[in-house]
């Protein structure tokens, strides 16, 4: 038997956050692997900078 999936159980309610958001309206535009590889990078340069300056 698979693990149950979380966010699909009832009560559950998935949000939807701005990185969602920025993907659906890049890959409206330019299409669905443009999109990912634009949010790949922009979750890279979050990473890159909360490392470097040692912040949250």
């Amino acid at each position: 038997m698979p693990a149950p999936c979380w966010s699909r159980l009832p009560g559950r309610r998935r949000r939807r956050g701005p990185l969602r958001a920025f993907f659906l309206r890049i890959r409206n535009k330019r299409g669905h692997q443009v999109a990912a590889v634009a949010v790949a990078r922009k979750l890279a340069m979050l990473i890159w900078h909360m490392l470097t300056k040692q912040e949250d």
